[in-house]
């Protein structure tokens, strides 16, 4: 729809050119008060439809700028929200009370990794924030960032809470 408009526009620009030189025209053979007027007049309403026109481009370069951080940022948020899920489910079973020794050790490494590897989402949850403020347009992504943020804060204070407890006991 952009494109339309800016063919309409530019072709409005088109005919108040054509407009601008037959004012000038009529000025250049009549020398009248009145065709100075038209001619002003004409003039102004060019400045006008070529900032509209410039307004177009740029909104319609904007539009185009935001669709393609857009798909970038639905890909990144597709790539987090299954990794989430699953961290989620992981936590909501819960650790296992280890028996052994060596159980515990092994848990403290799944532990230490867990918390690793929720640090490394944090990252790519603060580039997700970061692209999603970028776009000029309003969206819905930085509420959405929110969401997902907060869902990553409790995954993560648990993996730390495990990691704490398991050092504490080997």
């Amino acid at each position: 729809k952009s494109l339309e408009l800016q063919k309409i526009v530019q072709e409005k620009l088109i005919i108040v050119n054509g407009l601008a030189n037959s004012a000038s025209h009529i000025e250049k053979e009549t020398n009248s008060a009145d065709a100075t007027k038209l001619k002003a007049e004409i003039l102004e309403l060019e400045k006008m439809i070529i900032n509209l026109q410039n307004s177009t481009e740029n909104q319609s370069r904007a539009t185009q700028q935001d669709l393609i951080k857009w798909q970038k940022y639905k890909a990144e948020l597709s790539e987090i929200r299954p990794w989430l899920e699953q961290s989620e489910l992981k936590v909501s079973n819960g650790m296992s009370k280890p028996s052994t020794l060596q159980e515990a050790v092994q848990l403290q490494q799944q532990a230490k990794l867990f918390e690793k590897d929720c640090e490394q989402h944090l990252v790519k949850l603060q580039t997700l924030s970061a692209l999603s403020h970028q776009m000029t347009n309003k969206t819905n992504a930085p509420d959405e960032i929110d969401a997902v943020h907060s869902r990553w804060a409790v995954v993560h204070d648990v993996a730390q809470q495990w990691t704490n407890k398991l050092d504490k006991l080997v």
